[in-house]
């Protein structure tokens, strides 16, 4: 009641078409699911937007589809969707499907959020073959695609939520190369991680050990667990649940809960359950027990852990410390990283840490020994920024 776009619904499928060919325009399908919360934010924030309706009506005919229809009892144009779901691999929603006014299919994309802008954007780029999905799709061939072609696609079947295909076009893209095993392809297969049943994650939780000693290996393999554990215990939604609800429950109660569902993982659940509570409880909830349970993480797991996970968090407690004691407690873990992953951000808290304990000259002096080792320009502009 609320749209502004004027979506035919229950269409003729063929009736559709003819009025895309005469009135020399597109077809817009957006499907949606009951329950579906992107979708509402659809239709409370997207569709009552005139800019966007304007921009579909101008370009598109407008139809729309329940793609998971509560009844088994189908109308003919429930039919037709199903038949879309098939040849389109469709599973999720919201979707957006844009077709040429002959009914095929060029491109498709997921929820946008509330900003009518980004819908926007999305629709214009759509408007370029560069951004069509399924007609890229169809000039791509995997026998003669070059590293980089076959990874660039590779990431657009990601992007628009086409599963399936990502997990085939990966395995065909895995049996051409020698090893997986560098930080390289490991980065790679860690940017497809969405489902727990995902290629990508059997890979890596396959081959843990190979893994683990790589740069950043240790984080696709955290991000491939919380997939497969949360798949049968979602452990970090119930640890969330509970901050909401005040109840004080200990760690130990998640990593016994872990551990009893997937035992193999055993070594690996109290550093998960940890990460968790301090990135999705305490510092989405800006706990003020965020400073001293970092330190208690860091002193746990931060040898072991890959070190931008170490980076992100003495960077954000640097950023956030009140108490003078963190900041002393943080300096050695910037000269463990500067000893270990030389980096322009290891720097700067190293830098802050020093200004913030009362030394600012020797801020200044570190900041000028470590700009001249430096060569990208970039980078030194950075530090020079930096106000101590």
């Amino acid at each position: 009641k609320t749209s502004a776009v004027n979506f035919i619904v229950n269409p003729d499928w063929k009736k559709v078409k003819a009025l895309a060919r005469k009135e020399k325009k597109g077809i817009y399908l957006y499907g949606y699911g009951r329950g579906c919360p992107g979708c509402e934010v659809m239709k409370k924030h997207i569709f009552p937007s005139r800019e966007v309706a304007d921009y579909i009506h101008a370009n598109y005919i407008p139809v729309i589809a329940d793609l998971f229809p509560a009844s088994d009892n189908r109308n003919a144009w429930e039919k037709q969707v199903d038949i879309f779901k098939k040849d389109l691999r469709i599973s999720s929603f919201p979707l957006h499907l844009l077709f040429d006014s002959e009914g095929m299919a060029l491109t498709r994309f997921g929820n946008v959020g509330p900003d009518p802008q980004k819908m926007l954007r999305a629709l214009h780029l759509s408007k370029e073959e560069k951004n069509q999905y399924y007609v890229q799709l169809k000039k791509f061939d995997s026998n003669t695609a070059s590293e980089k072609e076959a990874r660039t696609m590779i990431r657009f079947t990601r992007s628009v939520h086409d599963r399936e295909m990502t997990d085939s076009l990966l395995r065909l893209y895995l049996r051409k190369e020698k090893t997986i095993f560098t930080s390289e392809k490991i980065s790679f297969l860690s940017d497809l991680l969405g489902s727990a049943e995902d290629t990508a994650v059997q890979i890596i939780l396959n081959n843990i050990d190979s893994i683990k000693p790589l740069e950043n290996g240790y984080k696709a393999i955290r991000r491939a667990l919380r997939l497969r554990i949360s798949s049968k215990y979602p452990f970090i939604i119930q640890m969330q649940d509970d901050a909401d609800n005040g109840k004080q429950v200990p760690d130990e109660f998640y990593i016994r809960q872990v551990n009893l569902h997937f035992p193999q993982y055993a070594a690996w659940s109290d550093e998960l359950v940890m990460y968790a509570r301090l990135n999705y409880i305490y510092k989405e909830r800006q706990s003020p027990h965020f400073e001293s349970y970092g330190l208690q993480y860091l002193e746990k797991h931060g040898r072991d852990i890959d070190y931008e996970t170490v980076l992100q968090q003495v960077k954000e407690l640097t950023d956030k410390a009140k108490n003078v004691e963190t900041l002393t407690a943080l300096e050695p873990w910037c000269d463990y990283l500067l000893n270990n992953y030389k980096n322009v951000n290891v720097i700067a808290a190293k830098a802050y840490v020093l200004s913030r304990t009362g030394r600012p000259e020797q801020a200044r002096s570190f900041l000028a020994n470590e700009k001249v080792k430096l060569t990208d320009p970039r980078e030194i502009g950075f530090l020079e920024s930096l106000k101590l």
